[in-house]
């Protein structure tokens, strides 16, 4: 109650902060701190202060506040809060005496961060000179130089820093703070904090990454080998070498466990060489043959398709293009500014800059028109509104079981008699719904006397439209009777969850301009309710905008102009992502890749169905079909050796085509008349060569439904 109090009545922090600060972290602040070395150097001086949560200074944090408008009661509430703190300690049964504090921000507290953040703030706003910046996540402050004269700026920002930290009770360790040059040719002059000396390093870790002198990541890059590595031994243990975990869970546990350590590090990492990068890919690729159960020489292209898994450098560039997007649309200056003016350079003059990296991740997931857009901010009708005030809506989603459990006619019931208890003779209702078919969006409103049909921008998403139908229906309640009691009914639950939120994260503009209209139907006198029902059970105003909704879509002018959502712009990139893998694979498949056109005949690029109703085991006999790697006989010789199909007693010169082609335990397959014979002696001709023979397999694994190839492969495991 507090906290929000306090959030309210003092403005929004530093832009520099960013710990504790909603919509924040560790990746904006690393890109942050990357993008200021301008040219890619300068000087970072990583500030370490002693004890900043128990040495913090009550009286500095409270004069702070009361600069920023905090007074009267919230005022004093927190001086009570930070005055007759004690504390004992409880030790094998015995208690210690009591301990006053006088100092610091009690830990554990909710409010503790943002009191903290109030005193760090007084940092940021010091004048320390051209070239110099100052980031801060917590009690970690980042003091950056940069534009040449790097030891002279920064020695002057540092005694300006001393100065202040000791006023605010703040004590700066000599010891552990280090400076590390960044690509500076030359090396800098000795730093002093006030007469200790500041040691000079090549490597630093940074909000849990290691940051070098040169920037090329090899530290970092070593440190996620080693720390991945014991994880990929969890992983082993869990697929096992029998009934192991599914396909689903090891997948799960890759992406969650091993795969977000290098997410974390992404941002920081658009910059690295080729080279190092390949070290991140070997991480991933251990993992997907543990995954599927393949061999050593399975196809990574083939295994990235299987899985549905792009390569770490594609990850590197959605990860930071992610980051760019969501920077330009919430307007994070000062980089949102430098971000654009990257992006919207030429491709071919982008150099190795953070920025300008960022920028080309941009370009790979072609998100141009959207980082040119306008930044997705508050409604200008938009006022924040006291936490103490009453909620503006009535929001109404009736507790009920699942509607899949539930059956259509007391759905129906249930809706109706909700729909008759909030209706009252002076009341409005309307009913709204939205509607998106092949990305094309429509939206309608339906009440007594009229309806509105919109035809909305072409990428809207469902929730969009559902939004934009309430927001259409609450302006006409407001333009013909904003006295009354309005009820809108919409089988959008997602909508009104939304709207249940203190603050959007998300479709800023929009849901704030619902804000600031229902406050306007309070202003006015009146009331309003939004109440879910749900969809397709025979209300016939939800039926009707229904169908007006799926009309709109028809339409070819458009009525409703709406950016795309953070969510979307996310969804989007990984879609794209996904595109630049097939298209990787199927440039494999153009250069003539055998084990590339063995998958794309064999798979036709779709995934495996209902795939959890199969065994680990069954998978991977399935998995060994579809990826179609070579038999471990054929690798150490390096080419065909005669062998006896385990199945069925043949000798075979191809065990593996055999076992699809002709073994007479597995003819379930789909095999068509006519195919080749895989078991003759292998001669050079045009009437049994080895390609006609892949071929005419892959189109057999194609053709047979996946039942099936489990059923086969469960009695006949295939050759390995």
């Amino acid at each position: 109650m507090v906290k929000s109090r306090l959030d309210w009545v003092t403005p929004s922090p530093h832009s520099h902060i960013f710990a504790f600060t909603k919509g924040k972290g560790t990746a904006e602040c690393l890109s942050s701190f990357l993008s200021e070395l301008r040219g890619g150097k300068g000087l970072a001086i990583f500030i370490d202060l002693e004890k900043a949560l128990e040495l913090a200074c009550p009286e500095a944090i409270l004069a702070t506040l009361a600069s920023k408008g905090v007074k009267g009661r919230l005022l004093r509430w927190l001086e009570s809060f930070f005055s007759g703190r004690k504390a004992k300690v409880r030790f094998q049964g015995h208690l210690s005496e009591a301990y006053n504090h006088t100092n610091g921000t009690p830990q554990g507290s909710i409010i503790s961060p943002t009191l903290f953040n109030t005193l760090i703030e007084c940092l940021l706003h010091l004048d320390l000179g051209q070239g110099a910046r100052l980031l801060c996540y917590a009690d970690d402050i980042t003091l950056v130089i940069y534009g040449g004269r790097y030891s002279q700026k920064a020695q002057k920002a540092l005694d300006i820093l001393h100065k202040k930290c000791r006023e605010l009770g703040l004590k700066i360790n000599p010891l552990k703070t280090k400076a590390l040059p960044i690509k500076i040719p030359t090396a800098p002059k000795q730093l002093f904090l006030g007469n200790s000396l500041i040691e000079y390093v090549n490597t630093h870790w940074y909000l849990g990454v290691y940051m070098d002198r040169n920037l090329t990541f090899d530290t970092e890059i070593k440190y996620l080998r080693d720390i991945t590595k014991l994880r990929l031994n969890a992983l082993r243990s869990l697929a096992g070498k029998g009934e192991g975990a599914s396909f689903k869970v090891l997948r799960l546990f890759y992406i969650q466990a091993i795969r977000s350590i290098i997410d974390y590090a992404a941002p920081a990492l658009p910059t690295i060489n080729p080279k190092l990068a390949d070290k991140l890919e070997v991480i991933q690729n251990e993992a997907l043959r543990i995954m599927t159960g393949s061999p050593m020489w399975t196809r990574l292209c083939n295994l990235r398709m299987e899985c549905n898994i792009e390569s770490i450098n594609i990850r590197i560039k959605a990860r930071v293009a992610s980051l760019a997007a969501k920077l330009t649309r919430k307007n994070s200056p000062p980089l949102t500014t430098r971000l654009t003016a990257a992006a919207n350079l030429h491709p071919d003059i982008l150099n190795n800059t953070w920025s300008h990296c960022a920028a080309k991740a941009i370009h790979s997931f072609n998100l141009n028109p959207i980082i040119n857009l306008p930044p997705d901010e508050p409604s200008v009708a938009y006022h924040p509104r006291p936490p103490w005030d009453p909620p503006l809506f009535n929001l109404i989603i009736t507790s009920s079981p699942p509607k899949a459990l539930t059956p259509v006619q007391q759905l129906r019931q249930e809706s109706l008699m909700e729909i008759a208890s909030l209706t009252s003779p002076n009341s409005s209702t309307y009913y709204t719904d939205g509607s998106v078919n092949n990305n094309i969006a429509g939206a309608a409103v339906v009440c007594r006397e009229h309806s509105f049909v919109l035809r909305v921008s072409d990428g809207a998403s469902t929730l969009q439209t559902e939004l934009i139908a309430i927001l259409t229906a609450m302006d006409d309640a407001l333009d013909i009777n904003p006295t009354s009691h309005t009820i809108i009914h919409t089988d959008s639950a997602s909508a009104i969850q939304t709207l249940r939120k203190q603050e959007p994260s998300d479709n800023t503009h929009l849901i704030t301009d619902i804000i600031a209209t229902a406050q306007e139907i309070r202003d006015a006198g009146g009331t309003l309710t939004i109440n879910w029902i749900p969809s397709h059970v025979g209300i016939k105003g939800n039926e009707l905008a229904d169908q007006l909704a799926k009309e709109a879509t028809e339409y070819s002018h458009v009525q409703v102009d709406i950016t795309p959502s953070l969510t979307q712009i996310k969804r989007t990139i990984k879609m794209q992502a996904a595109t630049i893998n097939r298209s990787e694979h199927e440039h494999q498949v153009q250069a003539g890749c055998p084990s590339a056109i063995w998958y794309a005949a064999a798979t036709k690029y779709e995934p495996i169905n209902a795939i959890n109703k199969f065994k680990s085991r069954t998978l991977k006999n399935i998995r060994r079909l579809r990826l179609g790697y070579k038999c471990k006989a054929h690798i150490l010789t390096n080419e065909a050796q005669p062998s006896t199909c385990e199945n069925c007693n043949t000798d075979t010169p191809f065990p593996f085509l055999h076992y699809i082609l002709s073994c007479r335990n597995t003819n379930k397959f789909n095999r068509p008349v006519n195919l080749p014979n895989p078991d003759t002696p292998r001669i050079n001709t045009a009437a049994s060569p080895e390609e006609t023979l892949k071929q005419a397999a892959a189109a057999v694994i194609a053709n047979t439904h996946i039942t099936t190839l489990a059923n086969i492969t469960a009695h006949f495991p295939p050759p390995f």
